[in-house]
């Protein structure tokens, strides 16, 4: 035990120790918290969840910071006053915690010690690849499991294949919505038939829209890891003057308040688990000056940015990444119904001197649903190609 009086501290002072999980620690926590939750209890129970066994409890995890205080920094001449955590990702049994202080203020008036501190978990043994920051881990560990609304689509199954060529893919599932065409999603649960592949129909336009996905995403897979939204119509030009309060009704249903749905069923419950990915699929017509004839197109983009912004800043702080991807004119069967002109007209005008193929996406999905981009919360990414400014 240390014994560091006030006089000896000075900022940037460091101490760590390390501690492994065991069963027994596990029991005794259990014995004293009264925490019976199966996900700490029950490994089977765990797995069918997407963990790789039983969960460490995060306040076990958290009680080491105690022992930092009262035992290494500064020691027995000290009491913990306050704590403020955060537990990121999951701790199993066996796993080797790290934890780590360091003095980041003195306040000499009130003789106050402010410390960041840390708790990273090595994979059991201590020779695992893979650390964990405060607790969690889903990017190499924990099986992600991806929640694509309006997966039929041409970048929804290119992004699929991305996934099944750059995953490991016996550790991700996929719920896969579509509405009416399911071709393309069967063709690759054929390809990659080791893939857990969950294909889901449900048409947004109609009051009951995804509650019978939410249902079976729910009761079959518990908490989506990654949120994706590509459900769209097709793209179609209007004047103003040829607005359809029809039309317009029905693509803010697809894409604005199915959205909503999926994030009031989920969100709650990413946030309990302190982590998730939410990629909103805006326009660039979001940024700088909107195209002509596209009112009703722009309108439910912008109401779609508008709801991005919104829930990102009230989840943001709870472990979960929303942000929105903003493209320019993508060549998909989207906008096949605009004509080959003004397909034409798009590409000439973009600096790239070209329109966006569905591959060109992919490495920027990719970026903003990992935790590369942890610290983006809320951005709409401009990928215009300098078109959009």
């Amino acid at each position: 035990m240390n014994r560091y009086h006030f006089e000896d501290m000075y900022i940037g002072m460091t101490e760590s120790f390390q501690v492994t999980i065991t069963k027994d620690k596990m029991l005794k926590f259990c014995e004293i918290s009264g925490d019976v939750n199966p996900l700490h209890r029950d490994p089977v129970f765990a797995r069918e969840r997407g963990f790789d066994g039983r969960v460490v409890y995060g306040m076990l995890s958290s009680a080491f910071y105690s022992t930092l205080v009262g035992v290494y920094l500064p020691g027995e001449n000290a009491l913990l006053q306050e704590l403020r955590i955060r537990l990121i990702r999951p701790v199993y049994i066996g796993d080797v915690l790290t934890v780590t202080g360091m003095v980041k203020d003195i306040r000499e008036a009130t003789k106050r010690i402010k410390i960041r501190a840390s708790v990273v978990s090595k994979i059991g043994g201590g020779g695992g690849k893979r650390s964990r920051y405060n607790g969690w881990v889903y990017e190499n560990g924990m099986r992600k499991i991806y929640f694509i609304a309006g997966a039929s689509s041409d970048i929804g199954t290119c992004y699929i294949r991305h996934l099944c060529a750059s995953e490991n893919i016996e550790k991700i599932v996929v719920i896969a919505h579509y509405n009416r065409n399911r071709a393309g999603l069967e063709e690759i649960a054929l390809q990659y038939p080791q893939m857990s592949l969950e294909l889901v129909q449900a048409d947004v336009n109609t009051s009951s829209g995804f509650d019978k996905v939410i249902d079976l995403v729910q009761k079959k897979y518990g908490v989506p890891t990654h949120l994706i939204f590509l459900a769209a119509r097709e793209l179609r030009y209007k004047r103003i003057t040829d607005f359809d309060a029809e039309s317009y009704l029905a693509e803010i249903n697809t894409q604005v308040v199915s959205c909503a749905s999926i994030l009031q069923a989920f969100l709650p419950s990413m946030a309990a688990q302190q982590y998730g990915k939410v990629l909103f699929f805006l326009s660039s017509c979001t940024i700088g000056i909107p195209p002509k004839f596209m009112a009703e197109y722009c309108s439910v983009k912008y109401a779609l940015l508008g709801l991005m912004k919104a829930v990102s800043v009230e989840y943001g702080d709870q472990g979960i990444n929303i942000n929105g991807i903003s493209p320019s004119m993508v060549d998909t069967k989207f906008v096949r119904n605009v004509g080959r002109k003004v397909r034409e007209m798009s590409a000439e005008s973009n600096p790239r001197h070209r329109n966006l193929m569905p591959e060109d996406l992919l490495e920027a999905m990719d970026f903003l649903l990992s935790d590369r981009a942890i610290f983006l919360n809320g951005v709409n990414l401009n990928m215009s190609g300098g078109g959009s400014m």
